[in-house]
């Protein structure tokens, strides 16, 4: 039994299931009583909860209920409801809704009515008094009906419809039609939308058709309008005979076709209720600037398509008054209602599911809801921003309306080309205000320019927040208005204007320039922080740097990285090297503090005003707190009290200033000092010390002397002088360089290297530490804590780092320092004759402690020296060295030897290597690959090597015929008979008939097939493996007897997929006479009974009756001499073929599947006939062509066409009643309707 026909009942199973869930995926009505079969109670608190399209369909059932959408609803397979009438609409003019549906923001998606005869149509009948209608989006809808048609209401009287939507098409034969509402009276629409082309006769609208006492305020009609008269963009007639009817905060961009009173806002209008902040864009709807009202009045605002879009939509002149930010945010579009674009962000809004931001428009809507968290899900080219708000640019997220609470990751993202200026405005910067427990992390800010009044910052304003991981490039001005300088500003910085008592910053930094003429707190980073109340337990600013250019020439509290800070904004491991200028308190890493400063340090010059002012320090102005391990190094100018290191130190009570380093020339006019220009009684100096060859002050304190600051020249405070003349804390808190000391926290990288990797005994190197730092720029370390050796019988290295070598080996040389380390491999080699050693360490050498080996040095095979190989042998060569590693590898790494790795190498690839030629041969015989694959991609995976039959069954596009049955006549038999030639000639009884059969692969791919011959029962077989489009010969044979003498027997040939017969004449038995002038046959003529095979072509099946057994060859290519193989391994043979009980069982496994796959369909086509005879008698007729018996009695072209074509056909009608491209459900209403089933 064939392989093949199981693969056919798995595919018809396949299909049959297919089609069957297919036509279960169809939802058909399903009659629901709300009050039993719908979750919750229908009460207000408890509404009832639908989740399908017979949920909708059952609020007929109650309507004075609540109801509420619990998910999205595919509504599509309404469309073959009640015979194609589609969906009821809910309600009637004799009832009418009044209860409550909350659609709770999910959708409804393919909503069909087709009820053209009928009035008030649409998804509800008709809305009465105190009904609402809120939070639903109805997208795709086809709906048709008479009078009084609109997407989500016929009629609505009394009641109130928000925050909805409607798209797709609506259709009413008669009046009164409209996008959201037909008829809308006493009613309200308000937060709604509508996208849907709308197309009636009379009182025609975007949004209602007909408006009587109604309001509509906050809405938009964006799909055309087409109608006859009384046609409006969003109204079609509006009239007020109470004075309540109005339209407010709405506009209109769709076009608006008619033949009388037709208006881009409004047809027929007979209130004054429109004015001026209702929208209509005549460039798109096509009707000139004063046609907002087709007749009547009103005064609607005419704009053109660039005012209305954009950023300009904000702008003074053109839609202003729209509430943005509040009830609208601009798009790069038309503007959307803010729920619409809060439902189409990605994400929402959680700490688990932020929303994405990724341009202007998404990032200035943070402002919709500032208590959410977002997440850049790319970066932001803000450049437009210069031109938005009248020039104003962007608008600080949260500005007017509160403090930013949420969370912000920029991912890593960049901001670029940020424009703000507001420079009359407070608190100002991307966010106006982060209030406590905000975040912003991971972001970049490149190229912005910022300019404001007090709190300036190029991120923040104001901030209570937490700050982490930004970089901002920036140029932050305060105080210019239009060439003139205003006075009193306060807290402008790079980063942030103003720094609460609960903010922090860290891991961030600034670049570029800051500057408030006549501020107080202006800094690179911070502009001022109070720093009030209790301990926040929390450093305030950490591994901050700051590149900023700081000026404010009239300013006061000016500082590189913060400009005033209070009792406890902590500054540790930060550093400022940009150029700083002020008039007092100024300092090149904060102007003036009442707290900590740890581990910090600034290099850029300090300018304080010459003639004016006081208190100007290399890091600090005026410092009332304690300050540790920092350093200075700018020059530093001024008037009065002017310090290398500070201007003056000062505290109410007992302050120590300790392990503080200043390097600057000094100059000014009155209480200069090389390290401090004003010291108060209650400061305490410790082990500090200022350059006395550059600092040109001999004084180290300006206002007096005090203990513990110490004057060294530049020689003695740095390189390895450094350690002995000082009394810094080196390793951990400082490092030694060839210049004056750094602190750790600034090292980034930390590499040693030798003057040479690979040297001889008694030679020396040098050891070389090289720092590159947080700014980018490099140092040399000068006495690392540490040197060692690894092996210190091969090299020596001491606390300089100068290395001996001792004996030939390797050894790996390490500097550590400061929770630093690194390491080089170093090799000592045998002396060369020559006696020069390499710097390189690219070869190994022999240690005297490693053990000989016994195996002698390998020969090259001559015979193998020109052959290729498929990868490198490994070296023949043998010594004692072990590998050594290279100048470049940190640290020594334990390799295994060969011997083990090889073999382990060997079984991995070998395995790897099966696996995939398993995997290609089992896909390439998988029914999915030889259906979708081209012809050429099967044929190359085909012809991978191996038996046909060795792993899943073949495809059915190995597709084997009989092309020719004839009788094998030996020649020695046809040249001794010679009126026996003809294959249907007599053949005498008892003689061995042999019956050769042509059998050709008409398919796409090998296969394998049993090849058999019946007469009554089976009486020879043979497996056949042939490659697509061959064909090879079979010699199948019979053993003829008495009783066949005088008869003709007919044989069958069967090659599983086809047959053909043949009729052989067996002689009358012969008289004794004759018997006795018989030949008997040679050894030569005798045939053993497993010749069976020999290769032939379709064209000359007789010719080839030599060829090897089952050897598949093009039809066109078949050698005509090749002998018959006689002998097949029984190996050789399918298994199939055998005789066990289990082996003819699954012989015949094929058929078992297909009877068993046929029967199922069957049984499935016969329980869907009631529903469908079409659905029913496909499924009947495709398990009945799963029968064997059936497609047995199908013509040969036939079944072979199927072979190749049939699955692709099955595949395409298994996809079309499967849903994939259609409704099952309506295909077969349609088709029965058309053939009257």
């Amino acid at each position: 039994m064939s392989r093949r026909g199981c693969w056919s009942a798995i595919l018809i199973v396949v299909v049959g299931l297919t089609l069957f869930s297919g036509m279960v995926a169809a939802e058909p009505l399903v009659a629901l009583d709300p009050d039993a079969d719908l979750a919750g109670e229908g009460t207000d608190e408890d509404p009832y909860q639908i989740e399908n399209s017979s949920g909708l369909q059952a609020m007929g059932g109650n309507l004075t209920a609540t109801y509420r959408l619990v998910a999205d609803i595919d509504a599509s397979n309404t469309s073959a409801w009640d015979g194609g009438a589609g969906f009821e609409p809910v309600g009637n003019d004799t009832e009418g809704f009044s209860g409550r549906f909350d659609g709770d923001g999910y959708t409804i998606d393919g909503l069909a009515i087709n009820r053209s005869s009928a009035d008030a149509v649409g998804l509800f009948s008709e809305l009465t008094a105190g009904a609402t209608l809120s939070n639903v989006s109805l997208e795709a809808v086809d709906i048709h009906g008479g009078q009084q048609v609109g997407g989500l209401v016929g009629t609505l009287s009394d009641g109130e419809l928000s925050a909805s939507a409607v798209g797709g098409t609506i259709v009413g034969d008669g009046n009164q039609v409209g996008g959201l509402v037909g008829a809308l009276t006493n009613g309200t629409v308000t937060d709604s939308s509508t996208t849907a082309s709308v197309e009636g006769s009379n009182a025609v609208g975007g949004l209602v058709g007909t408006g009587t006492n109604s309001t509509l305020s906050t809405t938009a009609a964006t799909g055309s309008v087409d109608g006859t008269s009384g046609v409006g963009g969003l109204v079609g007639n509006l009239s007020d005979g109470t004075g309540t009817a109005s339209i407010a905060l709405s506009y209109v961009v769709g076009s608006t076709d008619g033949e009388s009173a037709v208006g881009g806002v409004v047809g027929n209008s007979s209130t004054p209720g429109i004015p001026s902040s209702t929208y209509w864009d005549f460039e798109t709807v096509g009707l000139a600037a004063t046609d907002g009202i087709g007749s009547g009045t009103g005064n609607p605002t005419a704009l053109s398509t660039a005012q209305m879009t954009g950023n300009n939509a904000t702008a003074a002149g053109s839609m202003a008054e729209l509430a943005f930010y509040d009830e609208w945010v601009p798009t790069d579009s038309y503007p959307q209602l803010t729920w619409q674009f809060l439902d189409a962000a990605v994400g929402d809004g959680s700490e688990s599911d932020p929303y994405r931001v990724d341009d202007s428009y998404g990032l200035q809507a943070l402002t919709v809801d500032p208590t959410a968290n977002y997440t850049f899900s790319g970066s932001a080219d803000l450049s437009e921003t210069a031109e938005w708000n009248d020039g104003a640019g962007f608008e600080p997220i949260a500005n007017g309306s509160g403090e930013f609470t949420g969370s912000i990751d920029g991912g890593g993202h960049t901001i670029s080309d940020l424009t703000i200026n507001r420079s009359t405005t407070d608190n100002v910067g991307l966010i106006s205000e982060m209030g406590v427990g905000s975040t912003v992390s991971d972001l970049s800010i490149v190229d912005a320019t910022v300019s404001g009044s007090s709190n300036t910052g190029t991120l923040v304003g104001r901030s209570s927040g937490t700050i982490s991981g930004v970089q901002v490039t920036t140029d932050v001005q305060a105080g210019a208005t239009s060439g003139t300088e205003q006075s009193g500003l306060e807290s402008v910085g790079g980063i942030v204007g103003d720094l609460g008592a609960d903010g922090q910053i860290r891991d961030s930094g600034a670049t570029g320039t800051v500057s408030a003429p006549d501020g107080t707190g202006v800094g690179g980073v911070v502009g001022g922080s109070q720093g009030y109340g209790a301990d926040p337990g929390f450093d305030s600013l950490s591994n901050v740097t700051t590149s900023v250019t700081v000026s404010a020439a009239r300013g006061e509290s000016v500082g590189g990285l913060l400009g005033s800070g209070g009792d406890y904004v902590v500054v540790v491991e930060s550093s400022a090297t940009g150029t700083v200028s002020g008039e007092d308190n100024i300092g090149g890493l904060i102007g003036s503090t009442s707290s900590d400063i740890f581990r910090s340090v600034a290099t850029g010059d300090v300018m304080g005003n010459t003639t004016s002012g006081s208190y100007v320090g290399g890091l600090v102005g005026t410092t009332n707190g304690p300050t540790e391990n920092s350093s200075a190094y700018g020059a530093v100018t001024g008037n009065a009290s002017v310090g290398g290191l500070a201007g003056r130190m000062s505290a109410l009570g007992a302050v120590v200033m300790s392990n503080l380093v200043s390097v600057g020339e000094v100059s000014g006019n009155a209480n200069n000092g090389s390290f401090v220009g004003e010291v108060g009684p209650s400061i305490e100096i410790q082990d500090s010390y200022f350059d006395s060859s550059k600092s040109g002050v001999t004084a180290a304190v300006g206002d007096g002397s005090i203990d513990g600051i110490t004057g060294l020249s530049t020689a003695e405070l740095q390189g390895s002088a450094a350690i002995e003349n000082t009394n810094l804390s080196f390793n951990p808190v400082w490092i030694a360089t060839d210049g004056y000391p750094i602190h750790v926290w600034r090292v980034d990288e930390y590499a040693l290297s030798l003057s040479g990797t690979d040297i001889e005994p008694d030679d020396t190197a040098t050891s070389t530490v090289d720092l590159s730092l947080s700014d980018d720029s490099t140092r040399t370390a000068t006495e690392p804590a540490t040197y060692l050796s690894s092996e210190s019988s091969v090299a020596t290295v001491d606390d300089g780092g100068e290395i001996t070598a001792v004996d030939p080996g390797s050894t790996v040389i390490s500097a550590e320092a400061s929770g630093f380390d690194a390491s080089v491999s170093l090799s000592v080699s045998v002396p060369t004759a020559g006696g020069s050693s390499s710097s390189s360490s690219s070869s190994s050498s022999s240690s005297p402690d490693d053990e000989p080996t016994d195996d002698p040095e390998l020969e090259p095979d001559p015979e193998l020296a020109d052959e290729p190989t498929d990868s490198p042998l490994p070296s023949t060569e043998t010594d004692d060295s072990s590998e050594q590693p290279t100048d470049e590898e940190d640290e020594t790494v334990p390799v295994q030897s060969m011997p083990i790795i090889t073999p382990l190498r060997v079984v991995g690839g070998s395995a790897a290597a099966v696996g995939s030629y398993l995997t290609v041969v089992a896909l390439s015989r998988t029914e999915l690959f030889v259906t979708v694959a081209p012809a050429a991609v099967t044929k190359a995976v085909a012809s991978v090597p191996g038996s046909a039959g060795m792993l899943l069954a073949e495809p059915e596009q190995a597709a084997f015929v009989v092309s020719s049955v004839t009788r094998a006549v030996d020649e020695a038999d046809s040249v001794a008979d010679d009126t026996s030639t003809d294959e249907d000639s007599d053949v005498a009884p008892g003689e061995l008939l042999a019956i050769e059969a042509t059998i050709e692969n008409k398919g796409d791919v090998p296969g394998t097939r049993v090849v058999s011959l019946s007469l009554d029962e089976r009486e020879d077989d043979t497996p056949l493996d042939l490659d697509a489009h061959t064909a090879a010969a079979v010699l199948l044979e019979y053993q003829t007897t008495a009783a066949d003498a005088g008869k003709t027997l007919g044989f069958t040939i069967s090659c599983e997929t086809d047959s053909a017969d043949i009729d052989i004449t067996v002689g009358d038995q012969p008289s004794e006479d004759d018997s006795m002038t018989e030949t008997t046959p040679t050894a030569d003529d005798d045939r053993t009974a497993d010749d069976h095979t020999a290769e032939t072509t379709a064209e000359e099946p007789a010719e080839d009756a030599d060829a090897d057994a089952g050897e598949p060859v093009a039809p066109d290519e078949i050698d005509a001499d090749d002998e018959i193989n006689a002998e097949a391994d029984e190996d050789e043979l399918d298994a199939g073929t055998r005789t066990g009980v289990a082996d003819r069982l699954w012989m015949q496994k094929g058929k078992i599947l297909s009877y068993t796959a046929g029967v199922l369909v069957i049984y499935v086509g016969l329980t869907k006939f009631a529903d469908s005879a079409l659905a029913g008698g496909l499924g009947i007729f495709l398990g009945v062509m799963a029968l064997p018996i059936v497609r047995a009695q199908l013509p040969t072209a036939t079944r072979v066409w199927i072979s190749r074509y049939g699955k692709v056909l099955v595949v395409i009608t298994a996809a079309l009643f499967s849903g994939v491209l259609v409704e099952p459900a309506v295909v077969f209403e349609t088709i029965q309707e058309l053939v009257g089933l």
